[in-house]
């Protein structure tokens, strides 16, 4: 194995290097080399993979952001309007923690909902780029990225569906 490793590194020496003799010499007899070895093509096509997957994340972000924010305005307006039914179902006897619990649930499924598409989407989006991709990277090289991405994707989300629970909590209050 590693005999195969010194060969390998011997061969991409001698092509890479214009002004090796190996080259001299076919220059010399007529023959002009112009090309790369595996070893070359799979260590530029990495940056490539890598650009490509920071794209994919940075938007996938944006995109994130976009939507939730919209979810949360949307729950919190719809909060805001329905103020007077939660006072209502005060008056009839309801707990404030069972208003909490309904509040919950339901910016739950507002915001689960979408996630559940999102994800179900996801899971042939990634098959389908790992696969356009497997030319320039290998699952290994793209799983941490896809690790990070979900991580960050559940903080974000996680932060804005809470943000939403804890101001409609505050907004349907009962002022004392």
């Amino acid at each position: 194995m590693m005999i195969q490793r010194k060969e390998r590194k011997k061969i991409e020496e001698l092509f890479s290097k214009e002004d090796s003799a190996f080259i001299q010499t076919l220059n010399n007899k007529g023959l002009k080399l112009d090309g790369y070895t595996k070893t070359r093509i799979m260590e530029g096509s990495i940056g490539i993979a890598t650009i490509v997957t920071f794209i994919a994340i940075y938007l996938g972000i944006i995109f994130l952001i976009a939507s939730s924010a919209i979810l949360a305005l949307k729950q919190l307006t719809d909060s805001s309007d329905n103020k007077q039914r939660y006072t209502i179902l005060r008056k009839i006897g309801c707990d404030e923690n069972m208003i909490n619990k309904a509040l919950f649930r339901q910016i739950g499924i507002f915001f689960g909902v979408p996630l559940v598409l999102a994800i179900i989407h996801s899971i042939f989006g990634i098959q389908f780029a790992i696969s356009l991709m497997l030319g320039l990277a290998s699952e290994k090289d793209l799983l941490p990225s896809a690790v990070v991405t979900v991580v960050i994707i559940g903080v974000i989300y996680g932060a804005y569906f809470f943000s939403t629970y804890f101001g409609s909590k505050n907004i349907i209050k009962e002022e004392e």
